[in-house]
């Protein structure tokens, strides 16, 4: 049973590859994020999920949020938690469920999510991808200009303004601050490439440009972090990318099917 399988091998298995991973920086003298330095698995558990939610691996994403959830993790976890779980239930046609989570999001968090930089930043990231699934940009608008500032990237900014033209179905506008952002040199390349492609297949209804601009945030945003973010967070989520795509490749899949277990299981 995949979702079992994970738990079982994810329970005690991130704790003890993340010490090592600090250990080695340290025994390097490279920067480590503050939170992984600390112990704090919370934060961990919240990065491993999103980067599932990236490499396509609804189950790993389910699991590890679910772990956090059940670890009794800050009020600021569970709510990037449930914005994480709206994302895959999204992807799989649930619209009751995501709504559900959304609202769950939006009603646990408050104020400045959590202490030091790289976990706020971790949890901005969550939650602006959660709420730009949802659609919700007026709520995506916070997180982005968040991350905007935190991590002198203005261009972020810019994501939200595009989606708040979409929620306000300005859809030509909002398709020409993409293309201008597709060419805009001050955003890294590995983010605007990815966009330019996208932007060759531009869908003839110009409400369908929603759908795949929230579609494409997901990637941009973790290439951000990549991008811009400070040396030690860079180091470890090109870690748990690692983790992510060799160590669970035969463990965890896409799939509705095992979605649907992972629901049946949570009900028994």
């Amino acid at each position: 049973f995949i979702y079992k399988r994970y738990r079982d091998l994810s329970g005690p298995g991130v704790p003890l590859a993340m010490k090592a991973f600090v250990a080695g920086m340290k025994q390097a003298g490279q920067p480590v994020p503050d939170f992984a330095a600390a112990g704090d698995m919370c934060a961990t558990r919240i990065v491993l999920s999103y980067s599932g939610l990236v490499a396509g691996k609804d189950v790993l994403a389910l699991a590890e949020a679910d772990i956090a959830e059940d670890a009794g993790c800050s009020a600021e976890v569970l709510g990037a938690v449930y914005a994480l779980r709206s994302v895959v239930f999204h992807r799989h046609d649930w619209p009751g469920l995501a709504t559900q989570e959304a609202a769950r999001s939006t009603q646990t968090v408050a104020g400045d999510p959590g202490d030091g930089l790289d976990r706020m930043l971790i949890m901005h990231i969550a939650l602006a991808y959660g709420a730009a699934t949802d659609k919700r940009w007026d709520v995506a608008l916070v997180h982005f200009d968040a991350l905007a500032a935190m991590m002198n990237a203005p261009w972020l900014g810019e994501l939200g303004r595009i989606g708040m033209d979409c929620q306000q179905q300005r859809f030509a506008e909002a398709l020409q601050r993409l293309q201008r952002f597709s060419n805009d040199p001050g955003v890294p390349e590995q983010i605007r490439l990815p966009l330019q492609s996208m932007l060759q297949d531009v869908p003839d209804d110009p409400s369908k440009i929603e759908d795949q601009f929230s579609a494409w945030i997901a990637g941009a945003l973790w290439d951000a972090v990549k991008a811009q973010g400070g040396e030690g967070l860079r180091q470890l989520m090109a870690f748990i990318d690692e983790q992510v795509s060799q160590s669970i490749e035969d463990v965890v899949a896409p799939g509705v099917d095992r979605v649907r277990d992972w629901w049946q299981q949570r009900k028994d």
